[in-house]
């Protein structure tokens, strides 16, 4: 559809006529009459009644639905463009971003970096916290943005994307159980394990699962830093259950370490998710960042095929 067009139509159906809408427009009032012409000819209908000897066009019951919906799309035009000048201008910002600690080293500071390259004048204030107290802070616009898990459904938050991480066992890559498409939790019973601390939500569903299963692990390490689940594993001292890295292609300490998903009908994936409060208006920077992120973890999903 030609902009023309629908920058003709709306300004026929706010002063009348083809003559004044010309004149309003700077512009020949038969190519006005020819743009609505082509308009009605590729809708199929009519939009105003030609009638000799009245003063001001009548628009059609078809005008009358046209009007609405071009009025909205125009509209959204121009938010577009505006964003888009707006984007153009930016010359610097502060995002206020809370993440969950387990990006803090693997997957945060390569995607800063990446959109740095193309903002560079935009600065981050990141606050790493749990992610119930992420969710806090963000109701309490204490942080414009958060990267949590499993927030739930709550009316104050709304998630802007969100990814499914499988649950696995992370190991070293030379581990006997490391050639393994898939294991169970009882396989690892017969080596030493890292587990969370007792008042985490993980630690909780993991001793209900391995209860039923009548497993005993020999646990050497237990700690509320999901980090240090991660290095111990790292670097060999046990085997950890944490969620699947999000890692870049510049990460070469991923090729170190492997990451088994867990078949269990207890375990389900987790729930990652990037997080706005409901209402809040967002800068440009941060929709930008949203955005990428999204981008983000759409690569990681296709590459993993991660689904609910």
């Amino acid at each position: 559809m030609n902009p023309n067009s629908m920058r003709y139509f709306l300004a026929v159906a706010r002063l009348g006529s083809f003559r004044r809408a010309g004149d309003s427009l700077h512009v020949a009032s038969s190519a006005i009459n020819r743009q609505i012409s082509l308009l009605e000819a590729d809708l199929g209908v009519k939009l105003f009644e030609r009638s000799r000897g009245r003063n001001r066009l009548q628009m059609t019951a078809a005008g009358e639905i046209f009007l609405t919906h071009a009025r909205a799309a125009t509209n959204e035009m121009e938010r577009a463009r505006d964003q888009i000048e707006a984007l153009k201008g930016l010359r610097g910002g502060t995002i206020y971003l809370g993440v969950a600690e387990t990006f803090t080293r693997d997957f945060l500071p390569d995607f800063l970096s990446d959109f740095n390259q193309t903002m560079p004048r935009i600065s981050f204030n990141i606050t790493v916290a749990t992610s119930p107290r992420l969710i806090e802070l963000l109701a309490q616009d204490e942080i414009e943005i958060a990267l949590a898990y499993n927030p739930g459904k709550q009316n104050e938050i709304h998630v802007a994307t969100r990814l499914w991480q499988r649950t696995c066992m992370m190991m070293r890559a030379d581990h006997p159980l490391a050639r393994k498409a898939s294991v169970r939790l009882s396989d690892y019973a017969q080596y030493p394990i890292a587990l969370p601390a007792e008042n985490t939500s993980m630690r909780e569903l993991y001793d209900r699962i391995l209860a039923k299963l009548r497993v005993a692990p020999r646990v050497t390490l237990v700690t509320s830093s999901y980090e240090m689940l991660r290095s111990a594993a790292r670097v060999g001292l046990e085997l950890a259950i944490v969620n699947e890295y999000l890692v870049s292609a510049r990460d070469t300490t991923a090729k170190d370490v492997v990451f088994v998903p867990i078949v269990d009908p207890n375990i389900k994936p987790q729930e990652l998710t990037c997080c706005v409060r409901t209402g809040r208006h967002l800068s440009v920077a941060a929709t930008v960042f949203i955005e990428r992120l999204k981008e983000s973890f759409r690569e990681f999903e296709a590459m993993h095929q991660i689904r609910e």
